[in-house]
C-alpha cells in the first residue's frame, strides 16, 4: 500500500518513470493489488498509451469491480480511443456504483455530446452544474452544445457563465 502510495505521489508530480518503479515494486508483493495496476493505467492514460492503459484498468477492474472510479478510467481512455459506445458503459457502470461522481457525469456528458445525444449531454450538465456550481468546464459544455444546436441565448448565457468563473 505504502508504494503505491509513493506511485501515485509521483505520479502528481509528473515523474512517471519513478511512479511506474513504485506500483511495479507493489505488484512484486501482491499481483491482485489493483491499486497499483490502477496506477500503471493511468500513467499510461497520461502519456497516450491508451492500449496500456486500457490492459491495466481492465486488470484492475477484474480485482475490484466495486471501484467505480475505474470505470470511469476505462470509459476515458475508450472516448480516447473513439469507442464512444463502450466508454457509454463505462460511465454507466459507473454510475450504477457511485451516481455522485463528478468526474464520471462530465464524461458522460462529453461522450453524449460526442455521440449526438445532445439533449441527454444537457440533463446531465445541467445537474451537474447545480451540485458543482463553481466549475467553469460544465457551462463550458453546456455552451458548447447548445451553440452546436444553435439555441443562441442559452450558449451565451452559459458563455458568460464560464468566463465569470474562470
Amino acid at each position: 500500500y505504502a508504494l503505491s502510495l509513493c506511485g501515485h505521489e509521483c505520479v502528481y508530480n509528473e515523474n512517471y518513470s519513478k511512479a511506474k518503479k513504485f506500483f511495479e515494486q507493489s505488484l512484486t508483493l501482491d499481483l491482485r493489488f489493483y491499486n497499483a495496476w490502477w496506477g500503471l493505467g493511468n500513467i499510461f492514460y497520461k502519456q497516450d498509451k491508451f492500449q496500456q492503459a486500457t490492459q491495466h484498468f481492465e486488470k484492475a477492474l477484474k480485482l475490484n469491480p466495486r471501484c467505480s472510479i475505474l470505470y470511469t478510467y476505462l470509459g476515458m481512455t475508450m472516448v480516447a480511443n473513439s469507442n464512444f459506445e463502450f466508454a457509454l458503459k463505462q460511465f454507466e457502470a459507473c454510475e450504477q456504483i457511485d451516481p455522485d461522481n463528478i468526474l464520471n457525469g462530465y464524461q458522460k456528458a462529453n461522450v453524449l455530446n460526442l455521440l449526438n445525444r445532445e439533449e441527454e449531454a444537457i440533463i446531465v450538465l445541467e445537474k451537474l452544474a447545480q451540485r458543482v456550481p463553481h466549475e467553469a468546464q460544465i457551462p463550458l459544455m453546456l455552451a458548447k452544445i447548445y451553440k452546436k444546436l444553435q439555441r443562441k441565448d442559452q450558449a451565451y448565457k452559459y458563455f458568460t457563465i464560464a468566463m465569470d468563473l474562470e
